[in-house]
């Protein structure tokens, strides 16, 4: 099985200071990636990275045999709710729309084709009745499904998510995780950051624990075990028999 995500010796710094280091890191395509750790682990710093917004110390990423920067091509995107301006004034539709404009080019407008995948995102999400609402006026869960929409969009092979289901509603959950399933069956690979342990089992193929390196990595029944969930929270117990 070819890899869609291949990492080497890979350090991230911060002020001098390691944050990750020594990551050695093969995910496999068309799966579910789940990338599970505790708070300050280096998670969403680990995404950043992969999408060439955080610059390493030291080490290789390639998407899909890829080397980055033109692996990044490869990658689509849902950014942690926490981390967007839910107040900018712009509607669902347009949200969406954002997700076209990587392969249109530069000066390029989106057309029919454009708004049709759009559309059809919408729809797999099933917002498609709020087109026009302002992304502001939506509950949590419905920004979120709108973001996954908008990377659906992007119709890339490797989409990296950064805790979508976090502080969402539980009908939210749900079909989050069934466009997972679609993404799966078509192909496709989500490497998602998570933190729900009691879903993990049941969401994910594949499973990395990560706490500032990686601690395992594999089919989530080989890796979701109570002794390397310790190794990588620090205590017993963390898992629920």
């Amino acid at each position: 099985m070819s890899n869609s995500l291949t990492i080497r010796d890979l350090t991230v710094s911060y002020q001098a200071e390691p944050v990750l280091f020594d990551i050695d890191l093969d995910l496999p395509t068309g799966q579910l990636c789940a990338i599970v750790g505790p708070n300050g682990a280096g998670k969403s710093t680990l995404i950043r990275t992969i999408l060439g917004l955080q610059k390493p110390s030291a080490g290789t990423i390639s998407v899909l045999n890829t080397p980055n920067p033109e692996g990044i091509k490869n990658l689509g995107y849902v950014p942690q709710r926490s981390s967007v301006d839910w107040d900018f004034p712009t509607d669902v539709a347009e949200v969406v729309l954002m997700g076209t404009y990587r392969s249109l080019g530069w000066f390029k407008r989106p057309g029919k084709a454009e708004r049709d995948r759009a559309q059809a995102a919408l729809q797999a999400v099933r917002m498609q009745d709020f087109v026009h609402r302002q992304i502001s006026e939506l509950s949590g869960g419905q920004q979120q499904r709108v973001f996954l929409a908008r990377a659906l969009a992007q119709d890339a092979p490797v989409t990296l998510m950064d805790e979508p289901f976090a502080g969402i509603d539980a009908a939210s959950e749900q079909q989050i995780f069934e466009v997972l399933q679609s993404m799966r069956s078509a192909g496709k690979t989500a490497i998602v950051v998570h933190h729900d342990l009691e879903t993990v089992g049941q969401y994910f193929d594949h499973i990395t624990l990560l706490n500032r390196k990686i601690i395992a990595s594999g089919p989530t029944s080989e890796i979701f075990t109570p002794e390397l969930l310790a190794q990588t929270y620090g205590f017993a117990g963390v898992l629920k028999p």
